[in-house]
């Protein structure tokens, strides 16, 4: 399989084990982004969205300071297929529309620009796929993230439930192919969480450490 196909996620010790344990993949509502733009857009279904947000870059120095602050985080892997996968099971028992698309990455100007016309576009026609594109631009200072997104549109006909989040039932033993600690984890918390994913979630891919800031033999010049 190419590498190119490959996609990561840093995410918290506590986050993993949840996957495992409930075999469901979380997808938030936009409404709780911190990044104003993503939500700029309002239409008629905007809380039936949902997403969650990956990675193309194997190894970036900015992804885990900025979502392992404490050292602890986690990087999962999955491939595009998988996801694939998962989310064509759910929509067998669950009325949705879905993509799984790269983001695209624009100054805030051609961003406003960009919005307007969706929302133009949705006000003579609404389609859902229309307004997803609205989750799949972000602004050029956010393009070290090197971003796919999952979007879902929650089409049940009782969508009287304002939902915060949506889970997605999911294999996590064939969804996440390894599990790699942070860089600059400490030894001990990396030991016992390694011990609890063979022993307790019976996690059967491979579990390693981020080589990033690895040691390198020094060159001495006499």
């Amino acid at each position: 399989m190419s590498t190119s196909s490959f996609l990561y996620r840093i995410t918290s010790f506590r986050h993993v084990v949840d996957l495992f344990d409930t075999k469901e993949l979380y997808l938030a509502s936009p409404a709780s982004w911190d990044d104003p733009y993503e939500r700029i857009l309002k239409h008629q279904r905007s809380d039936r969205f949902f997403a969650q947000c990956w990675c193309k870059k194997s190894v970036s120095d900015a992804m885990w300071r900025i979502y392992s602050q404490d050292r602890t985080g986690i990087r999962i892997r999955t491939t595009k297929q998988k996801l694939f996968k998962s989310l064509r099971s759910f929509k067998e028992i669950r009325e949705i529309g879905w993509l799984v698309k790269d983001v695209r990455y624009a100054s805030a100007r051609k961003i406003n620009k960009e919005i307007s016309k969706i929302a133009d576009e949705l006000r003579v026609n609404y389609t859902a796929r229309r307004a997803a594109d609205a989750l799949l631009i972000k602004r050029d200072a956010f393009d070290h993230e090197s971003e796919v997104r999952i979007v879902v549109d929650d089409r049940r006909a009782d969508n009287t439930l304002v939902l915060d989040s949506l889970r997605v039932p999911v294999d996590p033993h064939d969804l996440i192919e390894n599990v790699f600690f942070d860089p600059r984890v400490d030894p001990t918390f990396e030991r016992v969480c390694t011990h609890f994913l063979k022993t307790k979630l019976k996690y059967r891919g491979s579990i390693g450490r981020s080589s990033l800031y690895k040691d390198r033999d020094s060159l001495v010049v006499e």
